[in-house]
């Protein structure tokens, strides 16, 4: 299994879990979080190091930062899990997991980590 980081202007192929249960479903978990301090950005360019951080951990996919979205910027995680409490559940422990390796987090906190809920009349 491979993960795929895909960064501002790059593609970057960091190796994934190599063992991954038959029968589990992928989830994308909107991880949100918030400057400790004013003024910290977040840069796009940190999905390779998150990726790299977690590539170890079961479930782990992919990641993808948006930096500008709003209220908070949002991690995007693709998890594979039996469930999405155990989807959520793993993106809790990943940010944990992450904020202590990956010293660009390191001025940021969890607000929230939860599978995005879709209003089918948006979809298009």
């Amino acid at each position: 299994m491979r993960c795929i980081t895909q960064e501002v202007d790059s593609t970057e192929v960091v190796p994934g879990p190599s063992r991954l249960e038959p029968g589990l479903l992928m989830y994308l978990v909107h991880v949100s979080v918030r400057p400790r301090r004013r003024g910290t950005a977040l840069s796009p360019s940190v999905a390779g190091t998150i990726a790299r951080a977690c590539a170890d951990r079961g479930g782990f996919e992919h990641v993808t930062v948006h930096a500008d979205a709003l209220p908070h910027p949002v991690l995007g995680l693709y998890l594979r899990a039996d469930s999405l409490a155990e989807a959520e559940a793993a993106a809790d422990a990943l940010w944990r997991h992450m904020a202590l390796l990956v010293p660009q987090l390191r001025d940021w906190e969890l607000v929230r980590a939860e599978v995005p809920l879709l209003r089918p009349e948006a979809e298009s």
